[in-house]
């Protein structure tokens, strides 16, 4: 799928999907989402490529966005389980505060609620890690 402008559906997209500012789905990505500015969806399988930003609450594969990744709850609205992201992300800012993340995490901060990998940044937080929580350059935790 090609947009000059955006790429989305209700449901699910499937393959390749380019947007100039955005790619969206309802369902689920499944394939090479590039976006301008954004890409976003609550399941996303694949490789993200994005000019700014980029989102899901289930992501697994690599995510390229240069100002903010963010891993959502699900069903935020009735206190749904945490987020999961399986991958490798790179982006300013790696925000999973409602989410677990397996995998590696490069990026200036880089913030987990649960970590199960490898984070390196500036500033590096696992939220529930027992102990050195908060670290700077790389935290680990299996």
């Amino acid at each position: 799928l090609l947009g000059g402008v955006g790429v989305g559906a209700g449901s699910d997209i499937s393959g390749v999907a380019v947007g100039g500012v955005g790619v969206g789905a309802g369902g689920r990505i499944n394939g090479l989402a590039v976006g301008g500015v954004g890409v976003g969806a609550p399941k996303i399988t694949g490789v993200v490529l994005s000019g700014l930003a980029a989102g899901g609450s289930d992501v697994k594969g690599l995510v390229i966005a240069p100002a903010y990744f963010k891993v959502a709850r699900n069903r935020p609205d009735a206190g749904g389980d945490p987020g999961v992201f399986r991958g490798v992300s790179v982006s300013a800012f790696n925000d999973l505060r409602d989410g677990v993340q397996r995998g590696l995490c490069i990026g200036l901060v880089n913030i987990a609620d649960q970590l199960h990998g490898l984070q390196v940044g500036l500033v590096n937080t696992a939220r529930k890690k027992k102990s050195f929580s908060v670290l700077p350059f790389f935290n680990y935790s299996r």
